[in-house]
C-alpha cells in the first residue's frame, strides 16, 4: 500500500478557510487528514466522527456550496488561478495518473447546458492552462517536463474537449462546474491514495 501523502501546508490552509468544510464534516481538515491516514494504513474504510463507515469523504462536496455561493459564473482556467495550489495539485494528479476519462462522465453534458449562457473565452487563457504542466512539474518535484506532457496528454485532451464545441466557451452552469470539480477531485484522491 502506498504511503499516505500529506497535502502541502498552503493547500490545507485554503481548505480550512472554507467554512463549508467544517459544516460538512464537523471537524477541521487536520482531523480529516488523520482519519484518512489511519483508514488507509489499516487498509480499510475510515469513520467519521459519528462512526459512519464511508469509502471516502470527497473534497469536491465541500467545494460545491462554496462555488455556488461565491463563484456563480466562472471559467475553468480562472479556477486554476483562483484556487491556486489546491486546484493545480488536483489537476496535476489527474494529468499524471489518468485515473479517469473525463469525457465518459459528461456524455450528456451538452444536452443539459443552457446554451443561452455560453460566452466565448480568450484563447490565450486556455494556452496558459495547457502550459500549467510546468507549474505542476515544479510543485511535484518532477524535472522531466516531457514525461508530464506525454502522460497527461489524454487527460488534457478530454478536458479541452469539454470546454470546446468549435471554440472555447465559458459555462455559466454551477452543475457543470460541480461535475468537473467532482471528477477532478475523485481522480486526485484516487491518485493520492492508490
Amino acid at each position: 500500500m502506498s504511503k499516505f501523502r500529506k497535502l502541502e501546508k498552503s493547500t490545507i490552509q485554503k481548505i480550512n478557510q472554507l467554512q463549508d468544510f467544517h459544516v460538512f464534516t464537523g471537524f477541521s481538515y487536520d482531523r480529516y487528514e488523520k482519519m484518512v491516514k489511519a483508514g488507509y494504513e489499516k487498509g480499510s474504510v475510515y469513520n467519521t466522527r459519528t462512526d459512519t463507515s464511508v469509502k471516502e469523504i470527497e473534497l469536491s462536496k465541500i467545494l460545491f456550496t462554496y462555488l455556488d455561493r461565491e463563484l456563480p459564473k466562472i471559467v475553468i482556467y480562472q479556477l486554476v488561478s483562483y484556487l491556486d495550489d489546491f486546484f493545480i495539485e488536483f489537476l496535476g494528479l489527474l494529468m499524471l495518473k489518468q485515473t479517469i476519462n473525463i469525457e465518459n462522465n459528461f456524455k450528456d453534458f451538452r444536452s443539459k447546458m443552457n446554451i443561452a449562457n455560453i460566452t466565448p473565452i480568450d484563447e490565450s487563457s486556455l494556452i496558459e492552462l495547457r502550459e500549467s504542466r510546468h507549474i505542476i512539474a515544479h510543485r511535484s518535484g518532477i524535472a522531466d517536463i516531457s514525461y508530464i506532457k506525454n502522460a497527461g496528454s489524454a487527460a488534457r485532451a478530454s478536458l479541452n474537449n469539454l470546454l470546446t464545441f468549435d471554440r472555447p466557451y465559458v459555462y455559466d452552469s454551477a452543475d457543470f462546474l460541480k461535475r468537473i470539480i467532482h471528477s477532478l477531485t475523485k481522480a486526485a484522491i484516487d491518485a493520492r491514495y492508490s
